[in-house]
């Protein structure tokens, strides 16, 4: 018995660190408290499939899933698909996306827009500039953004808004309300932001509704800082990677015992070993001797969102 459990022990101790591993997860999981945050917002809405690359089932899940989400980080997460010219103004009217007039909105409030987006922006971003008026606009107009705004503790309230154009292929993520928010988002050279495009603009030409999915959950293993943000892993791994190598550990070690003691005495005669008793006599000796010549010669050889309410970026696709 004592053998058989030595044998396996390889494979107890898998198991062991794989139900640690286990555990981390599920008790790092429950101690995510819900938030509880205001919203002053015109909508429950969070999904805007203008781009209508969503089914109806797709954004329901959306939705579904930025609710969960809100309420373990605390924060407003908005999703919005275009396929227009966001710097014909008449496009933006067409759609009846605001309730008044675009180039209104802009006349209002555009030059703090373009004051904060030079503020920050790399040169990188330039050629969206006309997709970050259009999310700062969406989010100041319906009013995004958990305990701002009416609340009083800034303006936009805290969040983050990613916009999707595939009029050119131009992507752009934002944040708002939330210095702390907005820091882990542009330090390192906005790593994290550029992660975030990067990831949904890989993943967005083969399946939309996997990337913005991305999206959401990615930011949510960010704020929540359980991972780093650019190692995603789903609660699923664990539990694999600890089967694959139960698996491994118990093969190999059946090889290893399988191999020994192969061989014996009799491993390759029938029955008992016969040993056979053989002496060497010594009869007579010879000596011979031979003369070198003197003469003889020889030789040898050798060799060697900035302005403190807003920051982002922009991606494409």
């Amino acid at each position: 018995m004592a053998k058989v459990l030595k044998k396996f022990k390889p494979l107890y101790i898998t198991i062991g660190i794989l139900a640690g591993l286990i555990a981390i997860c599920l008790l790092r999981r429950s101690l995510i408290s819900e938030k509880t945050s205001y919203s002053d917002s015109i909508t429950d809405q969070r999904v805007f499939d203008y781009g209508e690359l969503l089914t109806d089932e797709e954004e329901e899940k959306l939705e579904k899933l930025i609710d969960k989400r809100q309420r373990q980080t605390g924060y407003d997460i908005v999703l919005v698909t275009l396929n227009m010219d966001v710097s014909d103004y008449n496009n933006i009217d067409r759609a009846g996306i605001f309730a008044r007039d675009y180039e209104d909105i802009m006349n209002e409030h555009g030059s703090t827009y373009r004051d904060d987006f030079y503020q920050w922006a790399y040169e990188s971003d330039y050629d969206r500039f006309d997709l970050y008026l259009f999310q700062r606009a969406f989010w100041d107009e319906y009013r995004f953004g958990f305990d701002g705004h009416e609340k009083g503790v800034t303006d936009e309230g805290k969040g983050v808004i990613f916009v999707d154009n595939w009029y050119n292929n131009q992507t752009w993520f934002g944040t708002a309300g939330d210095d702390d928010l907005i820091d882990k988002y542009e330090k390192n050279d906005a790593a994290a932001s550029t992660h975030m495009l990067m990831t949904v603009g890989k993943r967005v030409e083969a399946n939309p509704y996997q990337a913005y999915k991305f999206y959401i959950n990615n930011f949510y293993y960010d704020i929540t800082e359980w991972i780093p943000f650019n190692f995603y892993i789903n609660r699923f791994w664990p539990l694999i990677l600890g089967i694959i190598i139960a698996v491994i550990a118990y093969l190999i070690r059946s090889a290893q015992y399988k191999a020994k003691d192969t061989t014996t005495a009799s491993t390759y005669v029938n029955g008992a070993p016969k040993m056979n008793v053989c002496n060497d006599v010594l009869v007579n000796t010879y000596v011979t001797s031979r003369t070198i010549s003197s003469g003889s010669s020889g030789g040898r050889g050798g060799g060697g969102f900035g302005g403190g309410g807003h920051g982002g970026h922009g991606g494409g696709h």
